[in-house]
């Protein structure tokens, strides 16, 4: 877990009560146990996965709002439609980050998923064949 709180507390105290001046115990980079890094080449999301886990650890994927929030900062200011992440049909039940009405399995053949950067990068289901941009995962 990321325990940058604690640390800070720590930084806090040390620098409130002794008076010592150092640099902070936790970067921002600690706190986040991933990091995202926006590939903007086309490629379908089979391709896109292999890409990634051949130069960093997968596609990205987040768990909580945190991890989400730093997926979107990797494609701030990008101007694309839609950015693959590593999020497939599994059945698996966790957080989830859907755009409304989303996922609508449009056609039958809606099996992965692309954020959309000018909806918050809310989550929409689409064919993995088609090829956009993507974002990597490096850590946890």
């Amino acid at each position: 877990g990321c325990s940058c709180e604690a640390a800070v507390e720590i930084q806090y105290f040390i620098t409130e009560h002794q008076r010592l001046s150092f640099t902070a115990l936790c970067s921002v980079s600690e706190c986040v146990q991933r990091q995202y890094h926006f590939i903007n080449e086309n490629k379908t999301w089979t391709e896109a996965q292999r890409y990634c886990r051949e130069k960093y650890t997968d596609l990205a994927t987040a768990d909580n709002m945190n991890d989400m929030n730093e997926l979107n900062k990797s494609v701030n200011g990008v101007s694309v439609e839609f950015v693959w992440i590593g999020l497939q049909k599994t059945g698996r039940d966790g957080w989830q980050y859907w755009k409304s009405g989303q996922p609508d399995n449009y056609g039958g053949v809606e099996n992965c998923t692309v954020i959309e950067p000018i909806a918050q990068g809310r989550w929409i289901d689409i064919s993995c064949n088609k090829q956009y941009p993507f974002v990597c995962h490096e850590g946890e």
